[in-house]
């Protein structure tokens, strides 16, 4: 912060699961002097991707689906396709490990394009090619989380950060953190988990 390379952070100190200290420092928003305090919710950006998991786990727990079936077999809309080969060998757990053979991408929205952000059927049908054989090689992948999240979403009915709140962050008291960027979650949240596919959502 000294060197005015970050804008401002939270800092927390935990000893036997209690806060013994947490403080904020520098700013939440500097153009409107808004000072960070303990409790400014923060991006997490792709450390989403374990709540992700998570959530998906707890789908697999009750057996409405296995890691090792091809994806194609849970998304109802927009599945991942193959141009010159087998789009159905990409698995579930594939797609969680980065090696399903989908592409890198990324996609960045300011706030004010929010709307120019595209769903997950809209982004698998627009990236969900995939570019390697499934199993050949390591490439991170935040595509393939769009193909959880849909899975996940198209199994149960339930917008994915729903889902996760009652499934994972409130079983483990994560009361401060939430999914998405409603505008009032920001004055109560400790930290915000955000959709890996892109940061049009993002606060």
């Amino acid at each position: 912060m000294q060197l005015d390379q970050l804008t401002g952070v939270a800092v927390a100190v935990v000893h036997k699961g209690q806060f013994i200290w947490e403080e904020g420092f520098g700013w939440a928003n500097r153009e409107a002097a808004v000072k960070a305090i303990s409790r400014t919710p923060f991006n997490l950006a792709s450390l989403t991707k374990p709540f992700a998991t998570t959530t998906l786990m707890t789908l697999i727990a009750e057996g409405k689906l296995s890691l090792d079936d091809p994806a194609n077999n849970y998304l109802a809309k927009s599945k991942i396709v193959c141009p010159h080969g087998n789009a159905d060998a990409a698995t579930v757990r594939q797609l969680g490990a980065h090696v399903s053979g989908l592409p890198t991408m990324f996609a960045m929205y300011y706030r004010n394009e929010a709307n120019l952000a595209l769903s997950p059927d809209a982004l698998l049908t627009e990236y969900g090619n995939l570019a390697y054989p499934p199993g050949s090689c390591f490439e991170y992948s935040n595509i393939g989380f769009v193909a959880l999240d849909a899975i996940a979403s198209d199994l149960t009915g339930m917008d994915f950060g729903n889902l996760m709140t009652q499934r994972v962050l409130t079983p483990l008291g994560l009361d401060d953190s939430f999914f998405g960027t409603g505008l009032r979650d920001l004055q109560r949240g400790r930290c915000v988990t955000i959709p890996r596919e892109t940061l049009s959502r993002t606060t």
